[in-house]
């Protein structure tokens, strides 16, 4: 491990800096013969390579981990929750004036930025360990095979978000060393064509046993099925799930004792580092030990609301009722809300789709849902713990009467504690969530997968048959029929959050819509692509049904975007208000202007809707010559 710790830190200092965003001088490009760590020096063993691979693992768990992780742009910008810090100027709330060419974030305020920026430093990695193979000559073929694998494995994940993220994008598949203006944009269908090449080829090369934090056989299978789908390639997805399920079987027996039930059990950090555990496909791990640059999950504080001081959560009679750090008498009792659910600030606020409508009376007994007391929390299941709070004190929260809907957007709500809650036996107060693998794809997300090519095939009861397991090892009643869609949807919000992509899945969903022109029942309504971002022109604001299935399901479930809410802190200045507002072109991100701008020698296409004084090209086809500049 520390060798290879050694390797990654000469990677970094000798990675080429080019990317969209930027470029470098020719002189610091430019090789030094007799430094140790030069490529000739590091890429020359498996170790070597395998520090590449390792870099881009470190980036994907950055997607998972930290506060105001990125993950919870995947949640915000989709049906199961919506931005949530209202004293966040211009935040992810008005996507109408905040989402822009000119304005892609990566902070606080949300982190589309990210995706686009870290998703090419992914490939950017990936890329030098595939054209660095054959710097390692004492290497055996199957150990090539296997490093290659990976390397198409970690490519693939960042262009399976890119395209599900801004649509057409550029194709690199070679190692950057120079200084590159030229980027042309690509046809999304053609860059999914060939990653669905790259990961056969991964997926029956890399190994069914790997170090936990690395991809193994059958998590490269799950992204292989992804793309497959994507592709409409059903019966072949249904092949690679099967054998997925075959050997990895869902995890139905105890292996953290202590747990309440089966779910907090499988969820716990005992259980995700146990090696017994059958279902955890690929993990992104925080452990130390594990990784160089530990940060903690955050998890708490990203997904919990704000409860403590300083919020909107007053007594009765509007006192302040609740402290961070509870008197020292009551420290770690029932009172102490930081020690039972941790520090959170309400950065990613859950939908009514998310906290009630999907847990119906068949859903009762779901050790996943907010029927449950030990799963689930809701702020009644807190205390006041301020000595301020008076009479009030330790007594539960009531909510206020006068609380304003900007208010209960950060404060009110209820939340999967199973899921979220990461002790962290390191701190005393203001726990936020601690070190932990985190799961990135398991077997129950393999069944989903499965029912859903049946439902694209039109089998329904081989849907059922996929989507009862899953709910039954959650002890929800299974189902005895379904429609379709609504219920691959609901069952992955019960068993996903915080886990999935929530809005690259719903994405590659409306691209198939309107690819096969399936009627979707939901909506009554069949989608193409001549409109899948509008009408094609620039900066359109349209809030019209029937152009994507992205646009139609969000706004009809996520009950909160364009319903007149508006929120302080929304708004253009810091303390403004800003209506919670999206438009059709937003079912992609734009793509930054400086991106552009800077290539000033070729062409990246600005996503379709977004304002752009640039011009465009017909996407290039992977491996077709660029046009002469």
């Amino acid at each position: 491990m520390n060798k290879i710790m050694k390797k990654i830190l000469s990677i970094i200092g000798i990675a080429v800096a080019v990317t969209l965003f930027q470029s470098c001088k020719e002189d610091w490009l430019t090789p030094k013969p007799l430094s140790f760590f030069s490529p000739e020096n590091t890429y020359v063993d498996e170790d070597g390579l395998y520090a590449a691979v390792t870099s881009c693992e470190r980036n994907m768990r950055h997607a998972f981990f930290g506060d105001h992780a990125p993950m919870l742009t995947q949640l915000d910008l989709s049906d199961v929750a919506v931005f949530g810090k209202s004293d966040e100027s211009q935040g992810l709330t008005d996507l109408d004036g905040y989402v822009t060419p000119s304005h892609v974030e990566n902070s606080a305020k949300g982190k589309i930025g990210w995706f686009w920026q870290e998703g090419w430093n992914g490939i950017k990695y990936a890329n030098i360990v595939l054209n660095r193979l054959d710097c390692a000559p004492t290497l055996s073929e199957a150990e090539i095979a296997a490093i290659r694998g990976q390397g198409y494995f970690q490519r693939a994940w960042r262009y399976f978000n890119l395209v599900h993220e801004f649509g057409d994008v550029p194709w690199i598949d070679f190692e950057i060393q120079e200084p590159k203006l030229d980027f042309y944009t690509c046809d999304r269908w053609s860059i999914l064509e060939q990653l669905e090449k790259d990961l056969q080829y991964a997926y029956e090369h890399v190994p069914e046993i790997e170090p936990r934090g690395r991809a193994n056989k059958w998590s490269v299978g799950v992204l292989y099925m992804k793309v497959l789908m994507a592709n409409q390639k059903w019966d072949d997805a249904i092949k690679v799930g099967q054998a997925i399920i075959a050997a990895n079987p869902l995890q139905t027996t105890r292996l953290n004792k202590s747990a309440a039930n089966l779910q907090l059990d499988l969820h716990s950090i005992e259980a995700k580092m146990n090696p017994a555990n059958t279902e955890g496909l690929l993990y992104v791990v925080n452990i130390t030990g594990y990784a160089n640059d530990i940060e903690r999950s955050n998890t708490m504080r990203n997904a919990t609301p704000y409860w403590a001081k300083g919020a909107a959560v007053k007594t009765p009679d509007g006192k302040n009722g609740t402290a961070n750090s509870c008197p020292t008498k009551d420290a770690g009792t029932y009172l102490d809300n930081d020690f039972w659910v941790g520090r959170g600030i309400g950065s990613s606020r859950l939908s009514n789709y998310y906290q009630y409508d999907v847990w119906t009376e068949l859903e009762k007994n779901d050790e996943r849902g907010r029927f449950n007391k030990d799963s689930w929390r809701l702020m009644e299941d807190l205390y006041y713990n301020a000595s301020s709070a008076g009479s009030y004190y330790g007594k539960p929260l009531v909510r206020p009467a006068n609380m304003s809907v900007g208010d209960s957007l950060r404060c009110w709500w209820s939340w999967p504690h199973y899921k979220v809650f990461v002790p962290d036996p390191t701190v005393t107060a203001d726990r936020r969530g601690g070190e932990t693998p985190w799961y990135v794809y398991r077997t129950a997300e393999v069944y989903l997968m499965v029912a859903e090519c049946y439902y694209w095939k039109g089998d329904l009861a081989k849907e059922l048959e996929y989507i009862n397991p899953v709910r039954v090892r959650a002890k929800a009643d299974p189902l005895t029929a379904v429609t379709g869609i609504s219920e691959i949807l609901a069952e992955r919000a019960r068993e996903l959050y915080y886990e999935e992509f929530r809005h690259d899945e719903l994405v590659r969903i409306a691209y198939t819509y309107a690819k096969t022109g399936k009627n979707c029942e939901v909506f009554n309504r069949k989608y193409t692509l001549e409109k899948f971002s509008g009408n094609g022109g620039d900066g359109e604001n349209l809030k019209e049904y029937g152009y994507n299935f992205y646009w139609d399901w969000v706004t009809a479930k996520n009950g909160i975007m364009n319903r007149a809410v508006n929120v302080p802190g929304g708004g253009v200045i810091m303390g403004s208000y800003g209506e919670l507002r999206m438009s059709v072109h937003h079912v992609l991100w734009p793509i930054p202007e400086n991106a552009i701008n800077t290539n000033t020698m070729g062409v990246i296409n600005e996503t379709p809707g977004y304002v752009t004084p640039f011009k465009r090209i017909t996407p290039l086809k992977v491996g077709q010559t660029a046009p002469d500049a």
